[in-house]
């Protein structure tokens, strides 16, 4: 049996996970707790990794770590996907663009390099 442990990160995310997704949580630390390996490669190139991937509850993604040798499992992040409003058509090519992109010679709408903003909140050029 393997004892699982979460990232500081991981924590939070747990945390925040919706009441509909704690039982799918809850499966997967039995996953984790017996048979961790059973999970993904995190990385295609490298089957046989201990960085592994696994989806629970059809919406949600563990990304963990495996150490046999300590029998450990460190969970390093979880993500929900949440469900999504639908959304609301495309604007047609023919409409006017909408600020702040620019049209190009085919009719499509690009980002401005004014609009692109780096995570940190600058922006980009």
């Amino acid at each position: 049996m393997y004892t699982v442990g979460l990232d500081p990160i991981a924590e939070h995310q747990r945390d925040a996970l919706p009441a509909e997704a704690k039982p799918h949580y809850d499966e997967l630390l039995t996953m984790l707790e017996l048979a961790p390996w059973g999970g993904d490669p995190f990385k295609a190139d490298k089957p046989d990794g201990n960085m592994r991937k696994q989806v629970f509850g059809n919406r949600g993604l563990a990304v963990y770590v495996v150490m046999d040798e300590r029998r450990y499992v460190y969970i390093t992040r979880i993500a929900w996907i949440w469900e999504v409003a639908p959304s609301r058509p495309l604007q047609s090519r023919t409409g006017p663009p909408c600020p702040p992109v620019v049209t190009d010679r085919r009719g499509s709408c690009r980002p401005t390099p004014r609009s692109w903003v780096s995570l940190s909140g600058h922006h980009g050029r």
